[in-house]
């Protein structure tokens, strides 16, 4: 659960990322696509690239307004005091957060596909698996 935020944590002028859902840059063709004649990149987007750099660009009594490209995403002051900075759906408020956050999305379907290739495997100890349980909110 987050913190309660007492303060108001955003200024006017600070740096944050917002996801633009239509920025869109794909990986380069790999040296077997350009001799087939592929003149694009291939596969899905780039997540990382989906967030542009802006600012928060207004206040009002009730919510910080960021603003980044052409989009403009509204920021409840309330949820931020209730319920912690890290709940805002499309803006991220530090490089720190948006490369944790493209770790987790990066390696999240191989490490839960590992987590399944244990089933029901010895090798891993006691105290391992009951660290996982703890990770996952296992009460078992």
């Amino acid at each position: 659960m987050a913190k309660k935020v007492k303060e108001p944590l955003l200024e006017v002028g600070q740096k944050v990322w917002v996801f633009d859902e239509y920025r869109r840059k794909y990986h380069p063709p790999t040296a077997a696509e350009k001799k087939r004649g592929a003149i694009g990149g291939q596969g899905p987007p780039i997540w990382r690239e989906h967030w542009v750099e802006g600012t928060i660009a207004r206040e009002t009594r009730v919510a910080w307004y960021a603003k980044a490209s052409w989009k403009e995403v509204k920021i409840p002051k309330k949820v931020v005091r209730e319920q912690g900075i890290d709940v805002i759906h499309g803006v991220i408020f530090s490089e720190e957060q948006l490369n944790r956050r493209v770790w987790v999305r990066k390696h999240r379907n191989q490490i839960l596909r590992q987590m399944e290739g244990l089933g029901y495997r010895e090798e891993l100890s006691y105290e391992s698996w009951k660290a996982i349980a703890k990770i996952v909110g296992y009460d078992g």
